[in-house]
C-alpha cells in the first residue's frame, strides 16, 4: 500500500504537497513512526529526506536499522559522556576494604569519592561516600550512583550465579529421585543448609525439613518428576524457571514457576513455588 493510500492527505496537504513536494512531511506517519531517542524534528527531517512514498515502509525499516547502528544505548552514552567530561586521581587504597578518588565533572565541580567494602552474612556490602559542596550538587548525582551501582551489582550477581541453571535443575532433579541418598547429595550439591521452600502444598525450612517433605512425595505421588521447561531468567541474585510435572508413564501433570533466591555462595537459599503459568 503506497503512503497516501495509508495516510490519506487532506486538500490543504494535497495543495502544499504539490507546491513544496518532498519539504512536507506527514505528520501522521511522524507520529507513528517517531524513531526513539531522537527529537520530533529529526524525525522529520530524516522521513522527509529519505522516506518515498512508494517505498515508505522499507525506507523506514532501513532508517530505524541505521539509528539503531548509530545511535549508542543509554548504557553506553554514560560510558561516553563519562570518558567526555569526568576526570580525577586516586586518592587511597587500602585493600581489600576502601578505595578514593578525586571526581571532577565538566571542569568545574570537584569532589571525593570513597567505596568501603564490609563483610556480612548476606555477602559484601558496599558503602558509597560522595563528598560534595552543597546538597544541591549531591543531589544531581544521586540518580546516576544508582543506575552505575545497579549496573555494578547485576555484574556482580552474574557472575556468583553462574551456575545457576546447573543448580536449578539439580533441584527440580531431586523432587524425582527416588534413591534417598541421591536426593541429599542433589539438595547439597545445590541448596544451602538453612534452605526455605513455599508453595501452595509446602512449607519447609532447612534442609533435612526439605528432604522430608520429599520423602512424602515419593510415597504418595511415586514417579512423579519435575523438568524446566524453559531457560532460567536471574537479575540481582534472583532467579526464575518454568517447570512441568510429569507423571511416571509421562504425562503431564501440571507446570508452574520457582522464583529462587541465591546465597552469597551461589547455592540456592530460598525457593517459592507457583502452580500454573505466569
Amino acid at each position: 500500500m503506497a503512503l497516501f493510500d495509508e495516510h490519506p492527505l487532506s486538500d490543504l496537504d494535497k495543495k502544499a504537497h504539490e507546491i513544496l513536494g518532498d519539504k512536507v512531511v506527514v505528520k501522521s506517519l511522524a507520529q507513528q513512526a517517531a524513531f526513539q531517542g531522537l527529537p520530533r524534528y529529526v524525525s522529520e527531517y530524516l522521513i522527509a529526506k529519505y522516506v518515498k512514498p512508494d517505498t515508505w515502509k522499507d525506507d523506514l525499516t532501513k532508517i530505524q536499522a541505521k539509528i539503531k547502528e548509530l545511535l549508542p544505548n543509554q548504557e553506553a552514552r554514560e560510558m561516553l559522556k563519562e570518558k567526555l567530561l569526568g576526570k580525577g586521581e586516586v586518592t587511597l587504597i587500602e585493600p581489600p576494604r576502601r578505595i578514593a578518588f578525586t571526581y571532577i565533572l565538566g571542569g568545574d565541580v570537584a569532589s571525593l569519592v570513597t567505596i568501603t567494602l564490609d563483610e556480612t552474612e548476606l555477602g559484601t556490602l558496599l558503602h558509597l561516600h560522595h563528598a560534595l559542596s552543597s546538597a544541591k550538587l549531591r543531589d544531581g548525582f544521586v540518580q546516576g550512583w544508582r543506575y552505575q551501582l545497579a549496573l555494578f551489582s547485576k555484574a556482580v550477581a552474574e557472575e556468583e550465579q553462574a551456575r545457576a541453571s546447573e543448580r536449578v535443575d539439580a533441584f527440580l532433579s531431586a523432587w524425582g529421585e527416588p534413591d534417598p541418598k541421591t536426593r541429599r547429595a542433589l539438595l547439597e550439591s545445590c541448596a544451602t543448609p538453612g534452605i526455605v521452600f513455599r508453595d501452595a502444598f509446602s512449607a519447609t525450612d532447612g534442609l533435612d525439613d526439605m528432604l522430608a517433605n520429599l520423602d512424602a512425595i515419593q510415597i504418595f505421588m511415586p514417579g512423579m518428576t519435575l523438568v524446566r521447561s524453559g531457560d532460567v531468567r536471574q537479575a540481582h541474585g534472583t532467579a526464575i524457571a518454568p517447570w512441568i510435572a510429569k507423571k511416571e508413564n509421562g504425562d503431564t501433570a501440571g507446570a508452574g514457576t520457582n522464583v529462587f533466591d541465591f546465597a552469597p555462595d551461589g547455592r540456592i537459599a530460598r525457593v517459592v513455588g507457583f502452580w500454573g503459568t505466569l
